[in-house]
């Protein structure tokens, strides 16, 4: 007995020590940050050694001295949907009616017909070459190709025969898009090109060849992706032909003033005329450009085009694409004549060296590509012109600016932004549940939201049923995600002892007063989650049919709460199924990256049920005032008057107006989806000089005016309890058209406000830029259409200020719209569009979007901030990112038997503590396929240099501890795309002509490539750092409850 006990408590002993051992040498060392887990990115190797793809130089083409060295590039410039949606643009396929029936056709637009026809052409000839855009298609050819052809393309692309540029998923748009949907749709290109060809294969050039005029913050993201140039197609035709004369189609732009080291610089270069083939070669279909006669005639046209391009440039190299729309359909056409071009060409220069060389410069024709292009434009060690504003708004001769889109489709553009949150959301809590198969949901959506940032879609610029399409793409994957995040809710309802499965809804047309769940009675459990990284108090609205309603918290307190009409305008909408014509309303306090819970009863009985009207009598004025704002109405006209800053003691005379200008509909060019041309004469205020009917609902928790303009147009204005804004909602349409006339329909708000001329809009919603009446900065304007071509993007704000008075009024849209301030103390924006003529740009079609059998109607919403100028520069850009991030609402309706469980969720934050107040996580997703323990983390910095003496400062942020889901126990840190490695990767650098010299390295000053715990990261004002984080932490459960 004695020694069975000596040896059982020997082999105790053993044990502890084994299990000591494992936690030292494994556990222990993964709470420390260095886990063996996170595979991390391959170092590119230097470009002067021998590579695969864009990692090697020496793969580019010879070039001679001496010559001008003609670069053509062969490409086929494909949009992911346009007049055809992008399925029947892959597959060539689209629908054709014959005889009632639906046959589908084979069409000159095929994109897989250019990729397979295009690789066995570039496989007859080494010295050829070819570029591609958007991974949307190419990731869709790869997925249904044999391994045969993925080795060739593998082999092309080694060899730099094939070679990806920008390598986004799409062709973004410049204008109104918003920088983290541009960041998130070519960071999911890029990891498709990462995981499928490795880093030698990612684009070092940008290639943007058919955007309507091009954002400075868009040229920024490039820059800190690690972009060595970016080509431009579009371009004011007065900037074209300025720039053409003094040979400053090449020039670096400072793309960001808040950038250390000028490493915001980036080389630009505008294309001389476009991305097409020059007139004449444009070879689709053609068998034989040099046959015969025409031989000769032909070489000598391609090289004097060549000479009088070459003019405009400063160095001896010349970009010369080669390509056109969807073209490459049939490879051979292009490629065979190409070869026997430059053929012919070369041999020219052999030819009557005595007379022809000494009188002309030398050409050597080769294939090539964008950045082989650019490594020997870096290598002439010339200086350049500087640029420091943008590129819009863009125009063609003899005046059409393209601005209209800035508006065009906008129930679309508000799809977009409503889907962007809905993702958001998604990603968090499918990361914070650790759900292990929601990757390909939530994939739905990313990759929906990322065909919706090309040129063509969130711009409105496409036909009919290719809205449609984009539109069921969006809505599909927000279905998706919403499976995502019920599924999250259930797991976090987990309890030890069961699981339970609660069927959660959502209501996507909230923003037109319709809701099912709460409409129905009873009661109804309401999950908002906040996916900003900041606390947030907001305001729930929702539609009700009961009279009697109660709201209680997540800790069963009341929660106090208003009933209010919903606006008439919107209760007619022809869309809404709802039969509810009234609103409650209450306050919300959100945690950061969390959610907080509501319950909502409704019953039939009528007491404390009635909407707060009040009459006016007499027309006095009508004061809408809490202890932040005052507003007052003029009891005549039932319009706005003034807007008064409690607070900061600001104030100004302010009438705001809807109004309309007159499309023109004739001569060289209409009003059309790209174009705003309206006639030359002031807008014309809807309703004319009538007064405008006024109702004054005025309660506890919000004030609002009820305003019908005409019947088509009508608006609430609204004051919330201790809110520092205004908020508009505007009813829209169906804009008439039974006098044959389009209609540009805007907000106009006139102060007394002295402006100067100058107005800000914002890029991309992110830093903010100076406009100026008339006046291009690189260029004396010649101005043509002093409306339309003082419209600028506005994707989050507008603002003008009066210095003197230290002054800004500030306007907010829900979703990007064109805006201006046309007169000194005014600001407008265009909110609705209905064309009855095409502008004869590409579509073929009148923007006139239907419902029914009339127009279509929109309604949206304007935030109006008065204040000083620091504290707007703060506000504004708070309810900018909560505009962009909006909450997810998500509904259970309760039954008699629900667990009590349902109506006592603690509010919950998945932060562990706040965020610095000007920090937010931009980013938080999956970087793979059912992967739970590595993760993208993006921070950002969202104050500029100069906007706060507080908030314009570095801060710092602890990662290790950052998120209670989990503990991030190793940090690797990326380029902006996640692609590459910020301490190996290496850009050219550019001297501009004021002596400016951008830092080859995009890694920020405090870069670590071994980052050890507790992960500190600083960031300075307008950073974005970039991780990929390895994580451990609990796989399940009670989040609810931990």
């Amino acid at each position: 007995m004695r020694f069975s006990l000596r040896r059982t408590l020997l082999g105790l002993l053993v044990m502890v020590v084994l299990q000591l051992t494992v936690y030292y040498w494994v556990v222990a060392p993964d709470r420390r940050g260095r886990s063996p887990s996170l595979t991390r990115l391959t170092p590119l190797p230097r470009q002067d050694r021998d590579g695969p793809g864009t990692c090697d130089v020496k793969k580019c083409p010879e070039v001679k001295e001496g010559m001008i060295n003609v670069h053509l590039i062969p490409h086929s410039h494909d949009d992911v949907g346009w007049l055809k949606t992008a399925d029947q643009y892959f597959t060539g396929e689209y629908p054709k009616s014959k005889g009632g029936d639906i046959m589908y056709t084979e069409g000159m637009q095929c994109v897989r017909c250019v990729l397979s026809s295009t690789i066995r052409n570039l496989l007859l000839n080494p010295d050829r070459r070819f570029i591609f855009m958007e991974m949307a298609f190419l990731s869709r050819y790869w997925n249904e190709i044999d391994d045969r052809v993925r080795q060739q393309i593998k082999r092309l692309i080694e060899s730099r025969q094939l070679e990806i540029v920008l390598g986004g998923w799409v062709m973004s748009d410049a204008a109104v898009t918003y920088y983290n949907d541009i960041i998130d749709q070519h960071t999911l290109g890029f990891d498709f090109i990462h995981k499928t060809f490795g880093p030698c294969a990612q684009s070092r050039v940008a290639w943007h060849v058919d955007q309507f005029g091009h954002s400075r913050e868009h040229a920024s993201i490039f820059s800190k992706m690690g972009y060595d140039g970016l080509f431009v197609g579009r371009v004011d035709f007065q900037d074209l032909a300025v720039r053409k004369k003094t040979k400053t189609l090449e020039f670096v732009w400072e793309t960001s003033p808040n950038a250390d080291d000028y490493s915001g610089n980036l080389f630009t270069q505008t294309t001389f005329d476009g991305y097409y083939a020059p007139r004449g070669f444009v070879l689709d279909g053609v068998e034989n450009l040099f046959k015969g006669s025409r031989e000769l005639e032909n070489t000598l046209e391609f090289m004097n085009i060549v000479r009088e391009r070459a003019n405009a440039f400063r160095t001896n190299h010349l970009l010369l694409p080669m390509g056109s729309d969807f073209g490459y359909r049939v490879a051979g056409d292009w490629f065979k004549n190409m070869d026997k071009l430059i053929e012919l060409v070369n041999a020219k220069q052999t030819e009557g060296k005595k007379k022809v060389i000494e009188r002309e410069r030398k050409i050597n024709l080769l294939y090539s590509t964008p950045s082989c292009y650019l490594q020997h434009v870096h290598n002439s060690n010339l200086t350049w012109a500087v640029k420091t504003d943008d590129l819009h708004p863009y125009a063609i001769a003899p005046g059409a600016y393209w601005t209209g889109y800035f508006t065009s489709r906008s129930g679309q553009k508000l799809l977009v932004k409503h889907a962007g949150a809905t993702l958001q959301a998604c990603k968090q809590l499918g990361i914070f549940s650790r759900l292990k198969d929601s990757f390909d949901r939530t994939n739905v959506l990313r990759k929906a939201m990322a065909v919706m940032q090309h040129h063509d879609a969130i711009t409105g610029t496409e036909k009919q049923h290719v809205s449609d399409d984009y539109n069921h793409m969006v809505s599909e994957g927000m279905l998706q995600c919403q499976s995502v995040i019920s599924e999250a809710y259930n797991k976090m309802l987990e309890t030890p002892e069961e699981r339970r499965h609660y069927q959660f809804s959502f209501c996507p047309e909230l923003n037109i007063s319709s809701c099912p769940p709460t409409e129905n009675g009873g009661k109804v459990v309401i999950l908002v989650y906040n996916a900003l990284s900041r606390p947030l108090n907001t305001w729930v609205r929702l539609p009700v049919t009961r009279q009697s309603v109660s709201v209680r918290g997540s800790k069963g307190e009341e929660v106090p709460s208003q009933l209010t009409a919903i606006p008439s305008g919107v209760s007619r909408l022809p869309r809404r199924s709802s039969e509810s014509d009234t609103e409650v309303v209450f306050p919300a306090m959100l945690p950061a990256m969390g959610y907080t819970s509501f319950v909502l009863s409704t019953s039939q009985e009528s007491a404390g049920g009635q909407i707060p009207m009040r009459t006016n009598t007499g027309k006095a004025d009508i004061v809408m005032e809490n202890k932040h704002l005052k507003v007052t109405f003029d009891g005549q006209t039932g319009r706005m008057k003034a807007l008064e800053n409690l607070s900061s003691k600001r104030s100004t005379k302010l009438s705001q107006d809807m109004a309309y200008y007159r499309a023109v509909q004739s001569g060289y060019r209409s009003s059309g989806a790209y174009v705003f041309i309206p006639e030359k004469e002031l807008p014309h205020r809807v309703g004319g000089t009538d007064p405008v009917s006024v109702r004054y609902y005025q309660g506890e928790l919000v004030q609002e005016i009820h305003q019908q303009f005409c019947p088509w147009v009508s608006q609430v204005v609204r004051l919330y309890k201790d809110s520092r804004h205004l908020e508009i909602q505007w009813t829209v349409g169906p804009i008439p058209t039974n006098d044959n006339q389009g209609k540009e329909v805007v907000s106009f708000f006139v102060s007394d406000l002295k402006s100067g001329g100058k107005f800000y809009t914002d890029s991309n919603g992110r830093e903010v830029l100076e406009r100026r009446l008339n006046h291009r900065e690189t260029w004396n304007l010649t101005v043509v259409d002093a409306i339309s071509g003082n419209y600028y993007p506005v994707t989050s704000r507008i603002f003008i200020q009066d210095v003197a008075r230290d002054t800004q009024l500030t306007i907010l849209p829900d979703r990007s719209q064109g805006g201006s301030s046309l007169y000194d103390g005014t600001l407008e924006l265009m909110v609705h569009r209905r064309l009855l003529f095409d502008d004869a740009l590409g579509v073929g079609e009148a923007l006139n979007e239907q419902e029914g059998n009339d127009g279509i109607t929109y309604t949206g919403k304007h935030y109006i901030f008065l204040d000083n100028i620091h504290n707007s520069a703060v506000l504004t850009r708070e309810k900018a990112l909560e505009n962009h991030f909006s909450p997810t609402l998500t509904f259970l309706p309760l039954t008699s038997n629900s667990d009590s469980i349902l109506t006592n969720m603690p509010k919950k934050s998945f932060l562990n503590k706040p965020l610095p107040n000007n920090v937010q996580v931009l980013t938080l997703d999956y970087t793979s396929d059912n992967h739970s323990t590595v993760y993208l983390l993006r921070l950002e910095h969202f104050y500029e240099k100069g906007e706060s003496p507080i908030l314009s400062t570095a801060a710092t942020v602890k990662l290790q501890n950052l998120f209670s889901p989990f503990e991030v126990t190793e940090a690797e840190e990326v380029s902006l795309g996640g692609n590459f490695n910020p301490g190996t990767l290496k850009r050219h650098q550019w001297t501009t002509d004021n002596h400016h010299v951008n830092t080859p390295s995009i890694a920020s000053s405090d870069y670590n490539e071994l980052m050890e715990s507790p992960f500190i990261v600083k960031l300075k004002p307008m950073e974005i750092r970039t991780f990929r984080v390895y994580v451990s932490g609990p796989s399940s459960s009670s989040l609810f409850f931990s």
